[in-house]
Formats: C-alpha cells, structure tokens, sequence
C-alpha cells in the first residue's frame, strides 16, 4: 500500500521520508501496523506483516502494480475535482486504488495487474455501485492480446469489464500509455474485433476514461475476411454438429446465400455470449418466413432463444439480467437501412427475402 497512517492520526504517503521518522505506521483498513519498505528496485510503500487478516488487503502488491496505480492517481488528480490515493471505504470494506470526483459523480479507479475470479470482480462492481461509486476498470496492457490486425483475445475476466463499461481500458506502467478497445464484436467467445486508442500521459483525463469512441469501426475490411472464413471453416470442421448451421440448413439456407448483413459488428453486440452471425442469424431465419410482424416481435424471438439455450446473453456485474434490447434494436435498424425490413403501420413489413446488399452500403450504416 502506499498511504498509512502516522502515530498523529495523519495520512502518509510512502516516501524516503518515513525511513528517517522515527514514527509507527497504521493500516487505513484494519488499523494493525504496518512496515516501510523500499530499495533499489522496490518503489517506497508499506506492507503487513506476514499472516495478516486484512480485508481490504489480500493481494501483495508487485512493482508494476504500486506504479501504475501512483501514475494514475497523479494523472487524476490535476483534473479531478478531489481525488485519493487507496481511500479506503468502510461501508463496503473496500479500499479503492484511485477514488476521484468528476462533474458531480464518485469514480473508484482500479488498476488491476493480476487476474482475479470472476466472482471477485463481481463483488467489487457490485460494492461500489451499492454506494454509488461507479467503477473503473484498468488492466495492465499484458493481458490484452492482439491476434490479428484490429483483432484481440480477451478473456472472460476482461470481458465482464467490457460489459460494465463497454469498453476496455489497459494500462502500461512503463510507457505511460493507455489503450482503449472500444466498439467491440466477438467472433467467438475470447475473440473480438475492435478499435483501438492509445494515448500518451499527457492526454489521459477522466474524460477520456468515461467517453466511449463512437467511430465507425476501423477494422471492417477485416471483419469482411474473419466473417468470410469463419463460415466456411466452422461448416467444414464441424459441419451440422453447430446447433446454428443445423437451422440454417433446415431454413433452406446455406454458408453461401446467408446474406452478408448477418453478423454485422454493432456497438452492443458484447451484451451477448453469442457470437452475432449466430444471434443475427436465428431472428433472420424467423423474419424470413413473415410479411409482417409487430415491432415487439424481434425481442420475443430472441427472448425465446435464450430460454431455449440457443442465444447466450451475458450478464452484468451491476445487475441480475441484462437489457438485451439494446442491441436487437440496433440490428432492427440496419435491417431497415439495408431495405429487408420496412416500418409500416405498427410494425414492420419484410420487404425481400434476401436482398443483396453492397458491403458499402453495410459500411454506411456502421458509419451513421
């Protein structure tokens, strides 16, 4: 840890100064003693003693860790209306990395180095949001890992921080630097495409933590090809074994005349399990054999594939159930911009069965 308490009841940040105090140094949390250290490649913090029992202290701390969080705090501070280093918050029993106040909101900044369970992540978002505090998950960059040009393998843990805050935000201690995948869409379930940011320190604010990029997507060549060859690698490999090709053949349909507005990346798809070729193409398959349906009927086909198991929706750290509206309706709106849906009276009429579409036009709508 990096803030302790003196023997005057004080806040002390670790600092060659504590060595030359002949001063007793208190745990924030559970109040025990603790000890300063440093040395050559140990930045200055304090630490429990061995078999220690607190709460708020489970983890040890490693170099990377104790520095990334100080950078943070410091880049917070000059732009956030108050800010703490490790505030310990007694309701929930929890001790934030960087607690700050922006534009009349309370963020708790956690600069996670490590992985921890998902059940753990869970408890921490739902600590904070219980006071509400909204969390701010930052990762060290190393757990990222890009596969392809614009493509990653981010795993569940860094998935469920997506999900809260619809993007992902990782940290690099070394260079400073901080990366932002936004406008994320999985392909299968730890791949996804997404736009990347980086900027360097002197441009990392809290706005550009809590500001979500809105570009169209950088990465659609890309997904042209991973579409392409997922259809016919996945129905070569596994062929009728995959529940979803099984109902595209028996819709009448094929890898070949499945029309290339399925699977689109939309900026909610990561409220699904599901990857969206598969999502997009079980409410198409059940379009396809209407003229008309009512503008709630998209939502009870896809509700109706969750509860069968076909659909996996994911859930929120903040909450029980997930709004899965969100981003049916927005593949409800390119099915109107690409002419296979046509709003009519109160609902919508199916136009044609398979229009033929140019990737431009598929292009257009991910820009508007």
């Amino acid at each position: 840890m990096l803030i302790a308490i003196n023997s005057h009841s004080e806040y002390a940040l670790a600092s060659p100064m504590c060595a030359s105090k002949q001063e007793s140094y208190y745990c924030p949390a559970c109040a025990d003693q603790v000890i300063y250290r440093a040395g050559p490649k140990t930045i200055p913090h304090f630490a429990h003693r061995k078999n220690h029992t607190c709460h708020a202290s489970s983890e040890a701390e490693s170099y990377e860790h104790l520095s990334g969080k100080l950078q943070l705090f410091e880049l917070m501070r000059s732009h956030a209306d108050c800010c703490y280093l490790e505030k310990y918050l007694p309701e929930i029993q929890q001790k934030a990395d960087v607690y700050f106040e922006f534009q009349d909101k309370c963020y708790a900044l956690e600069f996670q180095c490590s992985t921890i369970p998902l059940a753990l992540f869970e408890e921490r978002t739902r600590g904070y949001r219980a006071i509400g505090i909204t969390p701010i998950w930052i990762f060290h960059h190393r757990h990222v890992d890009r596969k392809v040009a614009g493509g990653w393998r981010i795993s569940n843990l860094l998935q469920m921080s997506v999900m809260d805050q619809i993007q992902l935000i990782t940290f690099n201690p070394q260079s400073s630097q901080l990366h932002i995948l936004s406008q994320l869409c999985s392909f299968s379930k730890n791949f996804f495409f997404a736009n990347e940011t980086v900027l360097p320190k002197n441009r990392i604010t809290p706005s550009s933590l809590l500001t979500s990029d809105r570009r169209t997507p950088t990465y659609f060549k890309q997904w042209i090809d991973k579409r392409h060859h997922h259809l016919f690698r996945r129905i070569r490999y596994e062929g009728l074994q995959v529940p979803f090709y099984r109902t595209l053949y028996e819709s009448g349909f094929s890898t070949m005349t499945l029309p290339n507005f399925i699977g689109i990346p939309l900026t909610h798809s990561i409220f699904f399990k599901t990857p969206p070729l598969e999502w997009q193409g079980y409410l198409f398959l059940e379009l396809v054999k209407r003229d008309f349906i009512t503008l709630e009927y998209p939502y009870q086909i896809i509700n109706h594939h969750i509860v069968s198991g076909r659909i996996e929706k994911a859930m929120l750290p903040a909450c029980e159930t997930i709004h899965f509206e969100i981003a049916v309706n927005e593949f409800i709106q390119a099915l109107l911009f690409v002419g296979f849906l046509k709003i009519q009276d109160k609902g919508y009429q199916i136009v044609q069965e398979c229009p033929f579409v140019e990737e431009l036009t598929i292009y257009r709508f991910l820009k508007k």
